[in-house]
């Protein structure tokens, strides 16, 4: 898993834009002991809404 780079992504339908960063950084706090015990890397953990997602195209 070490070679490997992982992104866990938390994808809210219909959240407004301007949420985001402050969800990141919530689900970030909670989800801090499981990525430091996984090793990732902190940045790992993000929240996204359902236009950025598709725009990425992890939904269609």
């Amino acid at each position: 898993m070490r070679t490997c780079g992982f992104k866990l992504v938390l994808i809210i339908n219909g959240v407004p834009k301007q949420y985001l960063p402050d969800l990141s950084n919530a689900l970030a706090k909670e989800m801090r002991p499981l990525v430091k015990t996984l090793g990732f890397d902190p940045l790992s953990v993000s929240v996204i809404n359902d236009i950025k997602a598709r725009d990425i195209g992890l939904i269609v």
